[in-house]
């Protein structure tokens, strides 16, 4: 079985945050990718049983880690209006 995972890293947490689509309610935050790791191992096993799911004789994760330092820049919108002109009857 192999499990799709999104890691993201948050840099105001410090922290890695992991969810799957694949998973239903698969969802973990680490320190670091190691402890990420053996986190989304406990955590996928506690679920199976849970579910009373038997575990596959194998398991791949495949984990995306996005860790990029996303920039705000505030945008400056100037909305001019026409002017509106009543129909009168």
């Amino acid at each position: 079985m192999e499990v799709k995972v999104r890691a993201l890293w948050d840099a105001t947490e410090s922290v890695w945050s992991a969810s799957s689509d694949d998973v239903f309610g698969l969802f973990v935050e680490a320190d670091s990718l190691d402890d990420l790791a053996t986190k989304l191992v406990l955590t996928f096993t506690d679920l199976r049983s849970y579910l009373g799911k038997p575990l596959p004789a194998e398991v791949i994760f495949e984990v995306e880690c996005i860790k990029e330092q996303i920039s705000l820049q505030s945008i400056n919108l100037r909305i001019h209006h026409a002017a509106q002109q009543q129909a009168r009857v």
